[in-house]
């Protein structure tokens, strides 16, 4: 059926928790994975979506920004079920006055929408 939820979840092998809770990514490549579900909970079918990088408050990053925050694939990403992309995160928390980030997905129709966990980059984690 048609998505009527869409979840993210970051999976990064280098990824830390700080003693807040807050999720700590470094410049590595992360995995998002997108799920996006139909009312009765089953996979939904094809759904087109864009991803970007904002502010935890979910506000958006400055425009210069903006256009290379993140790399990957970020518009026009399709979603059957469970689907997983790699993408890398350039800006630093450091440079944005420590604030943190989040990854927020839309589908393109703007039916559903969502976004990750708040979390902070660092140059390394290691």
């Amino acid at each position: 059926g048609a998505a009527s939820r869409l979840s993210v979840v970051l999976e990064a092998a280098y990824g830390v928790h700080d003693a807040d809770g807050i999720l700590v990514l470094d410049k590595r490549q992360l995995v998002v994975r997108l799920t996006a579900t139909d009312s009765a909970g089953l996979p939904a079918r094809a759904l087109e979506v864009s991803m970007r990088l904002v502010y935890d408050d979910m506000s958006l990053l400055p425009p210069e920004v903006d256009a290379t925050a993140v790399s990957g694939t970020l518009g026009g990403m399709v979603v059957t079920g469970d689907t997983r992309m790699r993408i890398k995160v350039t800006p630093l928390s450091s440079n944005h006055s420590r604030r943190r980030f989040r990854l927020a997905v839309a589908a393109r129709d703007q039916s559903v929408a969502c976004a990750s966990e708040p979390f902070s980059i660092v140059y390394s984690t290691s």
